[in-house]
């Protein structure tokens, strides 16, 4: 056999150039399930909210065969804002697998990433994945800084039966009573002073909350106005209900919530933020997003929570339980003047759903 016949295209590694779009929406649709269309690639990775992402390429002539990227965001770390980057769509097309494609681009990306005066990386993959990370030969260490807990509470177990089991609906409804007689957790909100209201997007006033909500953790992504509404307003194809807290006109807290139908219907607290302290802040936020699934005829809720903030210990009490997420969340450093000893413990970050780029 001839050996040319059967090998495969040199390829090499270069920045994103204007006109790449096609190519990669091309490779996407072949290595990853579910296509994107360009008005949500124009969305991740040219318009964000700290500018466009930083996206590196492996080429085999005019063919695009493998990218990874990363999406600059405002980020707080300890008392000042820097610019760090979430890493997304690491994607190898199948026929080039094995060939050290995604070793070759990181190099240039990491060194990139330094260039363009980010500060800190984060991500999250798969626990079998993660140990990779790693391992590479970098000048940038990684650091591995926690398993996100996966939390999650039925609200309907005759609707999540019945979708297993085909239970007919009266006892399914028998079912659900009774559920909710053992599950429910009541509180009064009426002399709070606070109100929840569904709104469209993210006004000023979220800035000035902002301010004051980011005690919680020294270690966040900035939940300023630009970024809210880029990443839950602004996202085509995906629809989240905003609920703002406010007391007296003044917000003092929100949430954000996703449904997602496959063979039931299941909720998602994909972020929430109230100011510190004020515990009953968050819980009206819950209550207020239980009341919205029940309506929509969901049958369970599920949050992910890093364990050392305060919403996991209201969330358990409120009826939330425990599951494995499977997921790793850890951290690149590029600016070599960030403590390490901040930004590699748990304790300091917040992160939730939103975060990420999954949901």
């Amino acid at each position: 056999m001839n050996d040319a016949n059967t090998a495969k295209p040199e390829w090499s590694v270069r920045e994103y150039l204007e006109g790449d779009e096609e190519g990669i929406l091309e490779l996407r649709g072949i290595a990853l399930s579910g296509s994107k269309n360009r008005q949500w690639w124009d969305w991740q990775f040219k318009n964000g909210p700290a500018g466009p992402a930083n996206i590196w390429l492996a080429v085999a002539g005019q063919k695009i065969i493998g990218q990874n990227a990363q999406i600059p965001l405002p980020m707080k770390i300890g008392e000042q804002i820097c610019k760090g980057s979430i890493a997304v769509d690491v994607i190898t097309h199948p026929d080039y697998q094995r060939q050290g494609i995604q070793n070759a681009i990181r190099k240039q990306l990491f060194d990139s990433n330094r260039g363009k005066g980010i500060s800190i990386s984060y991500g999250t993959a798969t626990r079998n994945i993660f140990p990779l990370y790693g391992r590479m030969d970098s000048p940038y260490p990684h650091f591995n800084i926690c398993q996100p807990a996966l939390l999650v509470k039925i609200i309907s177990l005759g609707k999540l039966l019945t979708s297993r089991y085909k239970i007919p609906g009266v006892a399914s409804n028998l079912m659900d009573s009774a559920w909710a007689r053992i599950t429910s957790r009541t509180s009064s909100f009426k002399n709070t002073g606070i109100i929840a209201q569904q709104v469209s997007s993210f006004d000023e006033s979220i800035d000035a909350f902002w301010q004051k909500a980011s005690g919680i953790k020294r270690v966040m992504v900035v939940k300023n106005m630009k970024y809210l509404n880029w990443r839950y307003v602004e996202k085509p194809g995906k629809e989240y209900k905003i609920f703002i807290a406010k007391r007296n006109d003044e917000t003092v807290g929100y949430v954000v919530l996703k449904l997602e139908n496959n063979t039931m219907t299941r909720g998602f607290i994909v972020d929430l933020l109230a100011l510190p302290d004020e515990d009953i802040i968050t819980q009206m936020l819950i209550a207020r997003a239980m009341e919205y699934f029940r309506a929509e005829g969901v049958a369970t809720v599920l949050c992910l929570m890093l364990t050392d903030t305060p919403y996991y210990g209201i969330l358990r009490k409120l009826g939330f339980m425990q599951r494995n997420s499977g997921l790793q969340l850890g951290t690149r450093l590029y600016d070599r003047n960030l403590p390490r000893e901040l930004v590699t413990d748990p304790a300091n970050w917040y992160f939730v759903w939103g975060d990420n780029d999954t949901r």
